[in-house]
């Protein structure tokens, strides 16, 4: 078993908050949850990308 840190609480509030501990270690349901575009990373880390930076990470 592993211990969470409280900001990776916080992430995982915000992905799904109704998942499980063992749904955090199930490679396939990661793989369902997974994030795909840049709007959403935005949103769960709390950052902002420049115009520019935007353009190359898509």
């Amino acid at each position: 078993m592993f211990k969470l840190t409280d900001r990776q609480k916080e992430l995982f509030e915000k992905i799904d908050s109704d998942a499980a501990d063992t749904q955090w270690r199930d490679w396939k349901w990661q793989l369902r949850h997974q994030i795909r575009d840049i709007d959403t990373f935005e949103e769960l880390l709390g950052v902002q990308f420049e115009p520019d930076e935007r353009r190359q990470l898509e």
